[in-house]
């Protein structure tokens, strides 16, 4: 009798062993969300700033990431983006936007010398010319920005060569260093996804399966899975 409830025991144990949840993929694809409250620490009198975060993790592993924060001392709300792509390790999630801030918002294309009387820079952005980009340029002491340094239509700006031994070139995207007789046409790729992206490196979420919500340890952050939003 020992014996055969003994071995019963062991097989309920075994059979439940089997059965046991395991998650995958598909149980955590969806859209996430978390709102909270953000208080001045000193000051009592400026409002407190909403804000509202959602994920979305796809199917094909990527992620889509958005926050809009409101206040009364903004006459607009704020939104900051995000995308990327995301990867499980048991029950936890780690994040890493497409765009890192190692890359620098730009790279050079193509740079010659032709031996014209100006400095040309074209500048691209997402497969099209960059229209009305303002650059300026610093030399002997002396930054200058005028209409004359403006993209045109053709995303291309001319610069009269002057006798100096070099000169700085900069525009909100990206800063170059000219030097006379070396290269004076440059043909510029902008990278940097606008001010209101946000850089995600390594970010670890962890998902809690009964309640349906990713948790972020280090600020207590509470994503809670869209259908189960109260």
């Amino acid at each position: 009798m020992k014996q055969t409830l003994f071995t019963i025991l062991i097989s309920i144990t075994i059979v439940s062993c089997s059965t046991k949840y395991k998650m995958t993929n598909n149980d955590i694809v969806g859209k996430y969300q978390v709102e909270y409250n953000v208080v001045h620490p000193s000051c009592d009198t400026i409002p407190d700033i909403k804000v509202k975060e959602l994920i979305e993790l796809k199917e094909n592993q990527t992620f889509l990431f958005s926050g809009q924060h409101t206040s009364d001392l903004y006459e607009f709300p704020s939104n900051d983006t995000s995308s990327g792509v995301w990867k499980r390790k048991g029950n936890k999630i780690i994040l890493n936007s497409t765009h890192k801030i190692e890359d620098g918002g730009y790279k050079i294309i193509q740079s010659k010398l032709t031996n014209s009387d100006s400095i040309t820079i074209k500048v691209v952005k997402n497969d099209s010319v960059l229209v009305g980009l303002e650059l300026g340029i610093w030399y002997s002491g002396t930054y200058t920005v005028s209409d004359k340094y403006i993209t045109n239509e053709n995303g291309i700006v001319k610069i009269p060569k002057i006798e100096v031994d070099s000169m700085y070139i900069g525009s909100e995207y990206f800063s170059i260093i000219y030097y006379p007789n070396k290269v004076d046409y440059y043909e510029i790729e902008v990278t940097f996804p606008g001010w209101n992206y946000i850089y995600i490196t390594n970010w670890v979420l962890t998902y809690k399966k009964k309640k349906h919500y990713f948790w972020c340890e280090y600020d207590k952050r509470k994503f809670i899975k869209l259908n189960n939003f109260q």
